[in-house]
């Protein structure tokens, strides 16, 4: 089965129409110019009524690998996660987490988001070009727990890092004519409409706040501008940030804080919301071309009209 406006294919086994069996499915990936498919996620292994369930091999666009059993769509049961750098967690996974040992050789329900060891406990498994800047959030917790924090918060980054790559190609393009040779950054009005497609703003956040929030070492002029733009780096550090103002006061326990909030804000917001574009101006792709050429007036005229009297 080739689904050819998804760039998706399924080779395998079926059963009253849905995939049922041993089979491979395969999700393809446009590269940077569009012009061709370079990258994809690719899931080999057990279906059960439509979904991921028996032993099963995960092969991520990132170059990292799961292979181990699934129950329903998730890791679930014993597996092995390898990581493009080469690193390996070898252990048990609980609904698409991982699972620890408590000191007394029992499972850990309370630390599903699990721990990994590196051979240099400095080195961020994401990378340079990835990795997060996150200082704000880790000062807020106790310093002998910052360094495990930050592992376990790049550890569910990497797994979705495939995702919300494609996610910031989706929405760094909105506003732009078609194009297969430009690679456009991410802009902060971009951003706007990736939170609010997501439905951020319904925590009881607002945009101006969350721009605060994730501001660096802008101005305050310059922190509410569309035009700022973002690396995907610089997305991934916004995302964390977010994540933990949102919902750590949902979290009942203490370890692995951020990256049980991430893992919250990629399953109930990120991946079923994104790319669904709401509102007016993006909404019509050939619209918002001829809208986006009058932007920057646009922005001025808003400017002039928003400052503050200070005699009133």
């Amino acid at each position: 089965m080739r689904w050819l406006k998804l760039g998706q294919q399924y080779v395998g086994m079926w059963q009253n129409g849905v995939q049922h069996g041993r089979g491979t499915h395969v999700w393809i990936l446009k590269g940077a110019d569009e012009s061709h498919y370079s990258q994809s996620n690719k899931y080999t292994g057990d279906f059960a009524q439509g979904q991921w369930h028996g032993r099963g091999a995960f092969y991520y666009a990132s170059g990292a690998i799961y292979e181990g059993e699934w129950r329903n769509n998730k890791r679930h049961g014993k597996g092995k996660f390898t990581f493009k750098d080469g690193h390996v967690f070898d252990g048990e996974f609980v609904d698409n987490q991982t699972m620890t040992l408590n000191l007394n050789g029992n499972r850990d329900p309370t630390s599903l988001c699990g721990t990994f060891s590196l051979s240099d406990s400095d080195s961020s498994i994401l990378g340079p070009d990835m990795a997060l800047n996150i200082g704000c959030l880790l000062d807020k917790l106790p310093e002998r727990e910052r360094d495990a924090e930050r592992k376990q918060v790049e550890f569910v980054v990497l797994m979705q890092v495939a995702e919300l790559r494609s996610v910031y190609s989706f929405y760094s393009r909105l506003g732009h004519a078609h194009s297969p040779d430009n690679v456009f950054m991410l802009t902060r009005l971009q951003l706007w409409r990736l939170l609010k497609d997501c439905y951020i703003h319904h925590h009881d956040i607002t945009l101006t706040q969350i721009d605060r929030l994730i501001r660096e070492d802008a101005t305050t002029a310059e922190i509410h501008s569309p035009f700022t733009p973002m690396l995907f780096q610089r997305l991934l550090s916004c995302l964390v940030v977010v994540a933990y103002h949102i919902y750590h006061k949902d979290i009942v326990w203490e370890k692995n804080l951020l990256a049980t909030c991430f893992s919250k804000l990629m399953t109930d917001n990120i991946l079923p919301n994104a790319k669904n574009v709401k509102g007016f101006l993006f909404r019509q792709p050939d619209c918002a071309v001829v809208a986006m050429n009058y932007i920057k007036k646009c922005w001025e005229v808003y400017q002039a009209y928003c400052r503050v009297n200070a005699s009133t």
